[in-house]
């Protein structure tokens, strides 16, 4: 079942969805949002959420209680951070954060195993985030997509030959999985590489 409350001039959370049993796909996208309810816990048969374009700043920690969710889209947005919270959606696929004020990237990001695509660009204040974006052994083995802000990898590092799927910093090289297979890097809206 999907609910499409796409551009709907909604100025709060809709009342009732944490009651709707079969929802699986939920839009919530161009509305004004001031903040996503703790209740959304109780959405655990939802697995595709669109939040992006809806002026949130924040996310609450019990949005890992959607334990079915494997997209979600939170770009455009005024977000500073990610809940660790998020940590917990084991069955998460797809993140588009893009066109965020994110500063850092939670290291319990870095524990979701099943996430194949993240997207980060235009997250122009990204900071260093070099101790939080390892990727213990296991952890996110599925990444095949990665888009990010040129800028982010001046923060982490230099950028190792993209063969090797590489990410250096002062010394330590992080490898990512060779599941890897597509690395876009743009500085503002130009696409300067793409694999």
């Amino acid at each position: 079942e999907f609910l499409n409350l796409f551009d709907a001039g909604l100025s709060e959370w809709p009342d009732g969805l944490d009651s709707l049993p079969n929802l699986k796909k939920l839009s919530l996208r161009r509305n004004v949002l001031p903040e996503v309810p703790r209740s959304v816990a109780d959405m655990d048969g939802l697995v595709w959420l669109d939040l992006g374009e809806t002026q949130l700043s924040s996310l609450p920690d019990e949005i890992g209680g959607m334990a079915n969710l494997t997209t979600l889209y939170l770009n455009e947005n005024t977000l500073q951070s990610l809940p660790s919270g998020i940590g917990a959606l084991r069955r998460l696929t797809y993140l588009n954060a893009d066109r965020n004020a994110l500063t850092a990237i939670p290291p319990e990001l870095c524990e979701v195993g099943s996430l194949r695509w993240l997207r980060l660009r235009t997250c122009t204040r990204l900071g260093d985030t070099r101790h939080k974006f390892r990727r213990p052994r296991g952890h996110l083995r599925c990444l095949a997509f990665l888009s990010f802000f040129l800028d982010f990898l001046h923060r982490v590092g230099q950028f190792g030959p993209v063969g090797s799927h590489q990410l250096c910093n002062t010394g330590k090289i992080i490898r990512w999985q060779r599941s890897l297979r597509c690395l876009c890097l743009q500085r503002g809206e130009q696409r300067l590489f793409q694999r």
